[in-house]
C-alpha cells in the first residue's frame, strides 16, 4: 500500500482537465441550457460560474461553497473492506447485479454509499488556506467557457480536498458506477494514489468519448461497450491495460421481438431532459392513430416535471414512477423512446423498439442505435408492422449489445464473481 500524500496542485490540475475534457466536448453543448430551461436556478448558478471563474480567489470561494453545501459526497466508514460509490438509481442497481454474483461472506463486506462527512471535515477541508490556493490555481489555468464544465471541476477538486485523508486501513476495494461524475474521478485518483484496488461496473450506455478505462477490473454491460471503451482509449493515445468481463443489465434471458395485430398499445419512454413541444406532438399522432388503443408514458427515474397535461390527452396512461422496466414492457406492444439505454433492454424483452427524435433535447441518436441498425426511427408507418425490422439480420447485429443472445446469464454471473474475487 502507497505511502499517503496530500494532493499537490498537479494533481488537481490533472483531474480538472480529465473533468473538462469530457463535459467541455460539442456532444454535451446542449445539456447547460437543456438545464436552465428544466430549473431556472441553474441560469442563476451559471452565471455565479462564469463570472467567478475568472479569478483564483473566486475559484476558491467555490471550492469553498460547494464543500460546505454539496449533499452527495460520500465517505467509506471506517472499518469497510469494500466500497461502493454511486448516488443514482441505476447505479445502486449496478452494483446490486455485482453484489448478487458474489458468496455472501464477501457480500458482508460491501458498504454502499458510506456516510456524508461530518461538518467538521467539511469546514477543516475549507480552512486548509494551501490545499484551497491550489484548486482555485487549477481551476483558473484550466478554465473554460462553458460553465457545466467548469462546474463539475468545481466538484472535482471539492471532492479531491474533502478526500484528502487517508482511506480506511482496511479498505481493500472501492467501485464506481459511473465514470464521468467529477466525485468518482476524485475517488478513483485518491484510490490510485495510495495503492487500493479499483473496480468500474457499467450503469449505463456509453460511447467513445467517455473517458477511457482505467481500473484493476471493469464490468460492462456487452461487447459493444468494450468497443466503445477501446475507441475512447485509441483516442486518448493510451494502452487499456484494465481487466475486462460482461455483466448483461438484464433478469431474464433474451427474447426476439414479436408484435401482434393492431390496436397497440405503445409504450412512451421520457428522458431526463424532455423535449415538451416534440412530446406533445407525438402524443397527439399516436392519439389520432386507429393502430393505437393505448399510450403508456414511463417517466425517468430522476424526472420531476409536472405531467398533468398529457395525462388529459386521449388514450394517455402515466405509470407510476416506480413501476419496475420488466412490469411495463409486459404491459405493452411496442416501445418508442428518447436517448437512452432503455432501448437496449426494451429489445432484450421481446418488444419491437423505435427511436423517436425530437422527444428530448440531447443530440440525436447519441448513443449511435439508429446509425448501428439496432433501431428504426418512428413515424406513423412503423405502426403498420412493427415487428417487421426485427428479423435473423437485425439479431446478428444486436449480439455485441445483448450478451444473453449467446451465453446463459448463470454463468455470465458465475464469470464475474470469479474475477471479482481475485481482487480480494
Amino acid at each position: 500500500m502507497k505511502q499517503y500524500t496530500l494532493p499537490t496542485r498537479h494533481a488537481l490540475t490533472s483531474l480538472c482537465r480529465e473533468i473538462q475534457a469530457f463535459y467541455g466536448k460539442d456532444t454535451f453543448s446542449g445539456i447547460g441550457p437543456s438545464l436552465m430551461r428544466k430549473k431556472p436556478m441553474f441560469r442563476v448558478i451559471f452565471a455565479i460560474v462564469r463570472q467567478m471563474s475568472k479569478s483564483r480567489v473566486l475559484n476558491m470561494m467555490l471550492v469553498a461553497g460547494v464543500l460546505l453545501n454539496y449533499r452527495v459526497f460520500r465517505l467509506p466508514p471506517a472499518h469497510s473492506r469494500i466500497f461502493q460509490f454511486g448516488m443514482s438509481q441505476n447505479n445502486i442497481k449496478s452494483f446490486d447485479r455485482l453484489n448478487r454474483c458474489l458468496p455472501q461472506q464477501v457480500r458482508d463486506r460491501v458498504r454502499i454509499n458510506g456516510q456524508e462527512p461530518p461538518f467538521s471535515r467539511r469546514i477543516a477541508t475549507v480552512l486548509s488556506p494551501k490545499l484551497m490556493w491550489d484548486a482555485g490555481c487549477a481551476l483558473k489555468e484550466t478554465r473554460q467557457r462553458n460553465e457545466l464544465s467548469h462546474l463539475q471541476a468545481v466538484i472535482g477538486c471539492a471532492a479531491l480536498l474533502l478526500y484528502s485523508h487517508p482511506l480506511p486501513e482496511h479498505l481493500e476495494i472501492i467501485c464506481i458506477a459511473n465514470d464521468h461524475s467529477p466525485i468518482s474521478s476524485a475517488l478513483m485518483a485518491v484510490a490510485r494514489q495510495q495503492g487500493r484496488r479499483t473496480c468500474y461496473t457499467q450503469h449505463a450506455p456509453v460511447t467513445e468519448h467517455f473517458p477511457h478505462l482505467n481500473y484493476d477490473l471493469a464490468i460492462l454491460f456487452d461487447h459493444a461497450s468494450k468497443l466503445a471503451y477501446e475507441r475512447a482509449a485509441k483516442r486518448s493515445g493510451v494502452k487499456a491495460t484494465t481487466k475486462i468481463v460482461v455483466l448483461p443489465p438484464f433478469e431474464e434471458e433474451f427474447r426476439q421481438p414479436t408484435a401482434g395485430a393492431a390496436p397497440y398499445k405503445v409504450g412512451l419512454c421520457l428522458s431526463y431532459l424532455p423535449d415538451m413541444e416534440g412530446l406533445r406532438a407525438l402524443v397527439r399522432l399516436l392519439s389520432d392513430s386507429p393502430d393505437v388503443s393505448d399510450i403508456l408514458m414511463r417517466r425517468h427515474p430522476r424526472c420531476r416535471q409536472n405531467w398533468t397535461a398529457f395525462t388529459r390527452m386521449i388514450k394517455v396512461d402515466l405509470r407510476p414512477q416506480d413501476e419496475p422496466a420488466t412490469a411495463f414492457f409486459a404491459n405493452v406492444d411496442m416501445v418508442l423512446t428518447p436517448n437512452s439505454g432503455v432501448t437496449i433492454e426494451s429489445m432484450h424483452y421481446g418488444r419491437p423498439t423505435f427511436y423517436a427524435p425530437g422527444t428530448d433535447t440531447i443530440t440525436d441518436d447519441y448513443y449511435g442505435f439508429v446509425a448501428e441498425g439496432l433501431v428504426p426511427v418512428f413515424s406513423e408507418k412503423s405502426l403498420a408492422a412493427p415487428a417487421v425490422f426485427f428479423d435473423a439480420e437485425w439479431k446478428s447485429r444486436f449480439k455485441i449489445y445483448d450478451e444473453t443472445t449467446m451465453s446463459s446469464l448463470p454463468d455470465l454471473r458465475e464469470a464475474t464473481g470469479r474475477a471479482f474475487l481475485q481482487l480480494l
